[in-house]
């Protein structure tokens, strides 16, 4: 039996060039799309920090209503010092905060969805928070 050869051309001079582009290509890829996760994950983790910057300041601002009324209620104070509606601009954002005896209501509008966060409190301090949006 005779064996036939058979002889397997490329286009490159020894055969491979072939081989050392697709791995070149390959690690491109690997590259750039390790990069593109990368981009993705520092923009998504810069959103989630603007947003617990702004639940900080909604709670700060809250912290601020639940104690000054806390303050009024254990003092016999008149009815009308109490803060149960409030206003305020954070980060350009016009926040309004409505206290409801056992919970602060903390409303505002970012990027066109309407955002709810009850925050809890006890007498002392402030035990639980909701948040929810549209």
């Amino acid at each position: 039996m005779k064996r036939i050869k058979r002889h397997i051309h490329s286009r490159s001079c020894n055969g491979y060039a072939s081989w050392l582009a697709l791995l070149c290509l390959a690690l491109t890829l690997e590259i750039v799309g390790y990069g593109c996760i990368w981009a993705v994950s520092v923009m998504e983790l810069q959103l989630c920090s603007e947003q617990s910057e702004m639940d900080l300041a909604c709670l700060s601002y809250a912290r601020h209503i639940v104690s000054t009324n806390t303050w009024v209620r254990r003092c016999h104070g008149s009815e009308q010092h109490l803060l149960t509606d409030m206003d305020a601009t954070i980060d350009s954002v016009s926040v309004h905060f409505q206290d409801h005896g056992t919970y602060v209501l903390c409303s505002y509008e970012k990027k066109g969805k309407h955002i709810m966060m009850k925050i809890y409190y006890d007498d002392k301090s402030i035990v639980g928070m909701d948040i929810d949006s549209d």
